[in-house]
């Protein structure tokens, strides 16, 4: 049998041994806890590193791109039928001076409608000899559903669509269209430059190099569709579409329209920022 002190000792003995125990678990635990500290910051570490490499080669890639970029071409340096950056920034700068240009605006429904209006008379006078081309202007009233917004109806009466059509003189008027379109109004408060202003410019632009392209080059028919009534949700585009003489004729198009581009509006002495 054990005697009354040894089994004391042996008491003795097995606590120092968990202690010991304990001890060295509680070392082991505060090593792992320090190692998965390290290893979390590592991977921060290698993650923000990534992240900076990134930006910085897309940035490079960016700014070279940019110098490959061929030079701007002013207005009495490029040929007829050749695209002038000058000419169209001409035509915005001259669109986004009238200010804001809301639907039914005198800046939108007079001022923007006389100008596009004049420079498709002044393109038509250069049209080429084998290319014939007409203009229309386009006030239609209509109304549709608007199924996202709690089957609300949109009514509108008398906006403003202005349409430029091009084609071989020798089928004219085209049995067959492309459309391009853009919208020369704004939302209130932004004079609407990205939005949709150079758009309208650019198919000014454009158009004046088709007309004056080599003959034969063009084909088909062509519709430049200017629309006043976008931003009160696709009015105009639905009166062109719906009750145009023209419209039955388009077998594709081509919209020109802004994407993520800041607009900023003063509401009530507060400056508002919303994205296009």
């Amino acid at each position: 049998m054990i005697s009354s002190k040894m089994a004391a000792e042996l008491r003795k003995r097995g606590a120092v041994i968990s202690s010991s125990f304990n001890a060295e678990n509680e070392n082991n635990k505060e090593l792992t806890k320090v190692s998965s500290t390290i290893s979390t910051r590592k991977m921060k570490s290698c993650l923000v590193f990534a992240i900076t490499i990134f930006y910085l080669s897309l940035f490079w890639f960016v700014l070279s791109s940019h110098r490959q970029l061929p030079s701007v071409k002013k207005m009495f340096e490029s040929a007829l039928n050749e695209f002038s950056e000058e000419r169209a920034r001409k035509h915005l700068d001259t669109i986004t001076s009238f200010g804001p240009r809301p639907t039914g605006s005198y800046a939108c429904e007079v001022q923007a409608v006389e100008y596009i209006l004049a420079e498709l008379q002044n393109i038509k006078r250069l049209t080429n000899n084998d290319l014939a081309m007409d203009i229309d202007i386009q006030r239609p009233s209509g109304s549709f559903s608007l199924n996202f917004l709690d089957s609300l109806t949109s009514y509108y009466h008398n906006v403003t669509n202005i349409a430029a059509r091009i084609g071989p003189k020798k089928n004219f008027p085209p049995q067959h269209t492309i459309l391009v379109n853009a919208h020369f109004d704004s939302v209130p408060g932004s004079p609407g430059a990205s939005d949709d202003a150079v758009s309208c410019a650019t198919m000014l632009e454009v158009l004046r190099c088709l007309v004056q392209s080599d003959e034969g080059q063009i084909t088909h028919g062509i519709i430049f569709l200017f629309n006043g009534a976008e931003e009160n949700i696709l009015q105009a585009s639905h009166g062109f579409i719906t009750q145009h003489k023209w419209a039955h004729t388009v077998k594709a198009f081509v919209n020109l329209e802004a994407a993520g581009a800041g607009e900023k509006y003063n509401i009530l002495g507060r400056t508002w920022s919303c994205w296009a």
